[in-house]
C-alpha cells in the first residue's frame, strides 16, 4: 500500500509480493533478479517483521529473493542481505 509516497514490500520464500493502490502482483523470482526504478539518489528503508518499506529516488535498484532472504543490490556497489528476524535501518547515501 502507498502512504505518502512509501511503498509496502512483503517478502515469502520464493516470491516478492508488492502492494500498490490495491492492486497485488506477484513476482516470482527463478535465479534472476527484479528491478525497480529509483528516483533521485536516495534510498531509504526499513525492515521489521518479514516487512520492507522503502522510498527510493533515482538510478535503478536490484532485488534478488533467494531462500527466503531479500538481497539489495543498488547499481553493484552496496549490498545487504535482510531476513525475516533482522531488524535495520539503513540510509544509502546518493548515488553518483
Amino acid at each position: 500500500h502507498v502512504y505518502n509516497g512509501l511503498l509496502t514490500y512483503h517478502v515469502y520464500s520464493d516470491c516478492l509480493k508488492s502492494q500498490v493502490n490495491n492492486s497485488s502482483p506477484k513476482f516470482y523470482v527463478n535465479n534472476g533478479c527484479l528491478k525497480f526504478h529509483v528516483y533521485n539518489g536516495c534510498l531509504k528503508f526499513h525492515v521489521y517483521n518479514g516487512c520492507i518499506k522503502f522510498h527510493a529516488y533515482n538510478k535503478y535498484l536490484k532485488f534478488h529473493v533467494c531462500n527466503g532472504c531479500l538481497n539489495f543490490h543498488v547499481n553493484n556497489i552496496r549490498c545487504y542481505r535482510v531476513t525475516n528476524s533482522v531488524i535495520r535501518q539503513k540510509h544509502i547515501p546518493p548515488l553518483r
